[in-house]
């Protein structure tokens, strides 16, 4: 029974019958037809409870709002007859700072503890939405956003929000990145490349993103130049024969012969 249907019981409990024929309305039951013989109102709302107490079950996925944030656990809100509790140093794992008032997953790990809460996980529930999102960013090519956490051999590692994943070096940028150690705390989007969900294996890949990126900034400018356009750009390499001139995201080469109406040594 939802809390709105009670309080609307308890509501119309004082009415007069009278007042009720008069609205058009048929009479309150009796006590005899409200319980059954022999029920109490005490047993009647034990018997309401245990059915609330059937609605969660063990490994089911929710929402639920944060109420506070102590050093051991953190107290949630998941609209159930006594609030849940996380081991607080499961919010760690998200990509954001997780304050008093957010609404986060949860998964329910124990209905009935000692201390009267429901045991609750935010990493287990936080896992399952991320590997689906990763499965989504492969199958669709959607970028995926992490922070990096460390370098480790060969790359760099990646939380994605409970999940980790890896990015080779030779992936983390258009030309080759010398300082990897530098990259350490950095959010990055990156592109999902290969997936073996069974061994927890997710390879990134960041400089696929940007190739991406620079082939639709290329093909843009190109569709706004034409013969005789005038355009700025700045010089970035010299050759015997000219230069090569960066004309916004695009190289142009200005042969030598072009440079200057003047003999160029």
């Amino acid at each position: 029974m939802s809390e709105e249907a009670i309080t609307m019981d308890v509501n119309n409990m004082d009415q007069p019958v009278t007042d009720a024929h008069s609205a058009g309305m048929p009479p309150a039951p009796s006590d005899s037809e409200a319980t059954a013989p022999g029920e109490s109102f005490g047993e009647l709302l034990g018997s309401l409870e245990e059915q609330t107490t059937t609605t969660l079950t063990i490994g089911q996925r929710l929402t639920g709002k944060v109420l506070a944030i102590n050093e051991d656990v953190t107290l949630v809100d998941i609209g159930y007859k006594t609030e849940g509790v996380i081991p607080t140093e499961e919010l760690q794992i998200s990509l954001k700072e997780i304050t008093i008032g957010d609404e986060i997953p949860v998964v329910v790990k124990q209905l009935e503890s000692p201390d009267g809460y429901v045991k609750l996980s935010y990493a287990e529930a936080q896992r399952k939405l991320v590997w689906e999102a990763i499965d989504r960013a492969l199958k669709t090519g959607t970028p995926i956003r992490g922070r990096i956490t460390e370098r480790i051999k060969g790359g760099l590692r990646v939380n994605l929000g409970g999940v980790d994943a890896f990015l080779p070096a030779s992936q983390v940028d258009l030309r080759q990145v010398r300082n990897l150690e530098a990259w350490k705390g950095r959010e990055i989007e990156a592109k999902v490349i290969k997936v073996n969900r069974r061994q927890n294996n997710i390879v990134l890949s960041r400089r696929v993103l940007l190739e991406e990126e620079e082939a639709r900034r290329r093909a843009e400018i190109l569709s706004q130049l034409d013969e005789g356009y005038i355009v700025e750009g700045r010089i970035k390499s010299l050759a015997d024969y000219g230069a090569f001139v960066d004309i916004g995201g695009i190289d142009g080469l200005l042969h030598i012969t072009d440079i200057s109406w003047k003999k160029i040594a």
